[in-house]
């Protein structure tokens, strides 16, 4: 059934599951959801299984539209997720009704959403997963990311919707997003014989810049 029209595809969003696991031997990424725990979770709420289909907002501008009533959730990263005019609770499952609109706004904290819906959305299935990988051309239609206009449909589910609506997660099962994550160092044995103390000094005390 179709389930949300895209208004506005955003900077990247596109659909992922848990990926293509063991088959990179042969030359196939395994590709799937960033943030594999906020995904299951954003599964777990609406009553899927917990490598069903979301879509995975990158950064924010995507804007979507239901169409008809259904049940969904948003975990991972805050991007100022709005339903119409108010804001949009994460980590609980949430009815919607057919014309209500979705956006994701600005980032606040990480920068990958997931946009879980009850049944899980229904693309192409490859390689045993219906996650996109762009690169590779595998997944969701001819691979890309989503288009304005473009409609979502969405598997048959067997539990009701008053079942799922109001569902939460507790509160210490929500990871930390931090402004100033901690990068841990991990050493290996034969590190201390090979550098001296200095060395190890300036490794920790240095100023990092992270680019692309």
């Amino acid at each position: 059934m179709t389930a949300l029209r895209v208004l506005e595809p955003g900077i990247f969003a596109s659909i992922q599951d848990l990926g293509r696991p063991g088959l990179r031997r042969y030359g196939i990424p395994t590709s799937g959801g960033m943030d594999r725990y906020s995904l299951r979770l954003a599964n777990l709420l609406v009553g899927n299984p917990e490598d069903s289909a979301c879509l995975e907002v990158t950064l924010g501008g995507t804007a979507l539209e239901a169409m008809g009533d259904t049940v969904v959730a948003v975990t991972g990263a805050d991007l100022s997720p709005k339903l119409n005019e108010g804001e949009m609770p994460q980590w609980e499952a949430i009815r919607i009704k057919r014309g209500d609109r979705i956006r994701f706004t600005t980032p606040r904290r990480g920068c990958r959403s997931y946009l879980s819906i009850v049944g899980g959305f229904e693309t192409p299935i490859c390689l045993g997963s219906r996650s996109s990988y762009s690169r590779s051309k595998l997944g969701q239609v001819e691979s890309r990311i989503l288009t304005r206009g473009e409609e979502l449909t969405s598997s048959k589910y067997k539990l009701s919707i008053e079942e799922i609506v109001g569902r939460r997660v507790e509160s210490s099962l929500i990871p930390r997003i931090l402004e100033r994550p901690t990068v841990d160092i991990i050493f290996a044995r034969e590190d201390r014989g090979l550098f001296p103390d200095e060395s190890f000094d300036y490794l920790t005390k240095s100023v990092y810049t992270v680019s692309t």
